[in-house]
């Protein structure tokens, strides 16, 4: 009887081994796709096929720090002024220069540190030491939220902050893209936007079956309302490319919807033609909502 069940156990598992090649051939992996969070910590992958339940499959975390800070580092690079000053808060001058230098400077005091404003690049040398209190502030009674850190959570529910970088391989078309993952609004339900970068040598290349995977890989895996593609200016025949991929319903776009409020205005009050102020010029953006 033993005998009998090793002879079987054997003849399944020498049939899983050649059943599953076949497997394969009739759902072929079309795009495959790699992301890390902020943390850089973990890389997450998913493999895209129109033939499997759902299209994507998930594969299991991997923890690999090299990897996840090689994915942020090339996405980051791609980013130019008006991208890294909307989602980083940095890359591009003010749009209204202010004549006065604030910095802040931080004095030890207590058990931790104050910061105070300082006016100015140079500090009068006999002027007074800022004295900290003697006695820390009394914190709020348990259950009552810090005014402070309702401020910051209120804060960076508006601003738009980078949640996932990612680096897609598309195999039908033999091309490979870039990008990242925005949020914003409150944080237990923020709206997220994919965005990726075409370069230059997509031209050419077969787009339909990536898009189309790109579309599935926004929506399923990382909930996403909105695509956006960020095209190279110097692509040859741009115009062309941009009008065959309207056939998906992407259209142009700028990254004024994903500016801060108070870059908006501040952008209003000094430019009157402010949408122009929310377009770059290595990229094209084409959007669309999912």
């Amino acid at each position: 009887m033993s005998n009998l069940s090793s002879n079987t156990s054997s003849n399944n598992q020498h049939l899983m081994h050649e059943v599953a090649p076949l497997a394969e051939a009739r759902n072929p992996v079309l795009a495959s796709c790699f992301t890390t969070d902020v943390s850089a910590t973990v890389v997450r992958s998913f493999h895209y096929s129109s033939t499997r339940a759902g299209g994507v499959e998930t594969s299991p975390s991997r923890q690999g720090k090299w990897a996840a800070r090689t994915i942020i580092t090339e996405c980051e690079r791609l980013c130019d002024g008006v991208m890294r000053q909307v989602f980083f808060g940095y890359g591009r001058k003010s749009a209204q220069a202010s004549t006065m230098d604030v910095s802040l400077k931080t004095i030890a005091g207590g058990n931790g540190n104050s910061i105070i404003p300082s006016v100015g690049n140079h500090v009068d040398a006999f002027q007074k030491p800022h004295t900290p209190p003697t006695t820390p502030p009394s914190s709020p009674p348990k259950g009552v939220k810090s005014p402070v850190r309702r401020m910051m959570r209120r804060s960076s529910e508006l601003q738009t902050r980078v949640a996932a970088y990612l680096e897609v391989f598309d195999y039908v078309g033999g091309s490979a893209f870039r990008g990242f993952v925005s949020e914003k609004g409150p944080l237990n339900k923020p709206e997220r936007s994919l965005f990726l970068f075409f370069d230059k040598g997509v031209n050419g290349t077969e787009l339909k079956s990536g898009l189309v995977a790109l579309i599935d890989l926004a929506t399923e895996c990382f909930d996403c309302q909105d695509l956006v593609i960020c095209l190279d200016r110097e692509t040859d025949g741009l115009d062309s490319l941009v009008h065959n991929l309207g056939w998906v319903g992407l259209e142009l776009a700028t990254l004024k919807n994903w500016a801060s409020q108070d870059l908006r205005d501040e952008v209003t009050t000094t430019h009157k033609l402010d949408r122009e102020y929310f377009t770059s010029d290595k990229w094209l953006f084409l959007g669309m909502e999912l």
